[in-house]
């Protein structure tokens, strides 16, 4: 049988968005901070809001940053050291995300509960759902490498078995490569 690699973390990068967002923030504070400085009729309060804005989005940046690019880190490292446990099975429980979100997808496979969402870009790893194309769906022969941070299961890999897979669907368009069992 051979197997497709729809997802593979290999190819994902740093998001860059959520390294550079907080810092707009701190763009803001300081724009605020230097209109009212040199804003002659402004009030003390109107500069001391621009002061606290700014320091409150520098300590934000302080936090989130540094935990953005940690959580990376430990996606690679896991991923590159085959620090991982892969499984492989039929999915089953599956449930869907709703095109709009407001609820993760979860599948299950062999007793072992996945979960994510296109909109939760909190970890690095598989959040592609089914309303947004991707390859997850009830019944499914697929193997999953994943490993565990904060009681989370985080995919980096996922294959499907080719002959189960529908050449030209939506989800096919992430084929990356093609594996041999």
């Amino acid at each position: 049988m051979e197997w497709l690699t729809v997802y593979d973390f290999a190819n994902d990068s740093i998001r860059s968005q959520n390294i550079f967002m907080p810092l707009i923030f701190v763009l803001i504070g300081l724009g605020i901070l230097f209109f009212y400085k040199f804003n002659k009729s402004s009030k003390k309060k109107n500069r001391i809001f621009g002061l606290v804005y700014t320091l409150f989005s520098i300590l934000f940046c302080i936090i989130v940053i540094p935990h953005q690019i940690n959580d990376f880190h430990l996606a690679k490292s896991t991923y590159e050291n085959a620090n991982y446990t892969v499984i492989e099975g039929v999915v089953t429980d599956f449930d869907p995300m709703p095109y709009a979100g407001h609820q993760n997808e979860s599948f299950t496979i062999n007793d072992v509960r996945f979960e994510y969402s296109d909109f939760d870009e909190s970890y690095y790893g598989f959040n592609n759902t089914k309303s947004h194309g991707g390859p997850i769906d009830e019944g499914r022969k697929i193997r999953v490498s994943y490993y565990i941070n904060n009681k989370k299961n985080i995919i980096i890999k996922i294959e499907v078995l080719s002959r189960a897979y529908k050449q030209g669907s939506v989800a096919s368009c992430f084929f990356s490569q093609k594996s041999e069992i």
